[in-house]
């Protein structure tokens, strides 16, 4: 069994931007591996369902935002795990205080 100690030692917020960043990269592997799995236009829909549903579609929606100038894919996909490190670990540093709060209160 592995030893798990060291996560418990970590502060919430950067569990909280792992487990983000984790999935993040899971969803993107998994959406660009489509074209290994499938041929011809099931690709594109393989690939859709990955974008559509997973934690880079809202990053999907404001890419028009960005002007004039067209991000490469790499870069996009760059961007969408450092904003969902940014997320996770705005998510765990309110775990944190509010499990903080609950052992001061007892």
């Amino acid at each position: 069994m592995v030893n798990m100690k060291f996560w418990k030692h970590w502060p919430y917020w950067l569990r909280g931007g792992i487990i983000t960043v984790g999935i993040t990269i899971v969803d993107i592997l998994l959406m660009y591996s489509c074209d290994l799995f499938t041929s011809g236009y099931s690709s594109l829909g393989c690939g859709l369902v990955f974008a559509v549903f997973g934690p880079i579609f809202p990053l999907f929606l404001f890419s028009e935002s960005f002007g004039p100038f067209p991000i490469s894919t790499e870069v996009f996909m760059m961007i969408g795990v450092i904003v969902w490190f940014i997320i996770g670990s705005l998510v765990g540093l309110l775990i944190g205080y509010i499990k903080s709060k609950k052992k001061n209160v007892q």
